[in-house]
């Protein structure tokens, strides 16, 4: 996935976040952030998966104190409705893709997420396909902005 982050007075920046490929020591603080909205990292990813905006911003907190300040509060984060969004990089669409073609064409559930995949796939712009996806760490894919130089 990719959190897409718009400020009203600074360049869009994009980080790619992908659940179980984060570092332990982000998980716990994301966990500790939560409060009572989730108990552990599997809730907080339900949480985020389902469009909790808490679970967003925790996401975009942790992606920015990897790449910009690792001791950056994650009060401080503070974002518009507007700003802050999250859409599936074009594997990921091709995998759902897949996946939902086995699913019962009548089923509304299936052709509802169908929908919402078409709908997102015309809408994306095509995610960067080059090292500047990541901070250079080979386990690591959350920490740097997408199209940002490695830090």
């Amino acid at each position: 996935m990719i959190i897409v982050w718009s400020p009203p007075d600074a360049p869009q920046q994009r980080f790619r976040f992908v659940p179980g490929e984060t570092l332990s020591q982000d998980a716990e603080a994301v966990e500790e952030v939560g409060g009572r909205s989730w108990n552990n990292w599997d809730d907080f990813s339900a949480l985020f998966l389902a469009g909790n905006r808490k679970a967003w911003r925790a996401a975009l907190w942790m992606n920015l104190r990897r790449a910009k300040d690792p001791n950056l509060r994650f009060e401080d984060v503070q974002v518009r409705m507007g700003e802050l969004d999250v859409v599936y990089d074009p594997d990921e669409l091709a995998r759902i893709r897949a996946a939902l073609a086995d699913a019962d064409p009548d089923d509304p559930q299936a052709a509802a997420l169908r929908d919402q995949i078409d709908a997102q796939a015309e809408a994306a712009e095509p995610a960067p396909k080059d090292d500047s996806e990541t901070s250079g760490a080979p386990d690591d894919s959350t920490s740097a902005p997408l199209g940002s130089p490695p830090g």
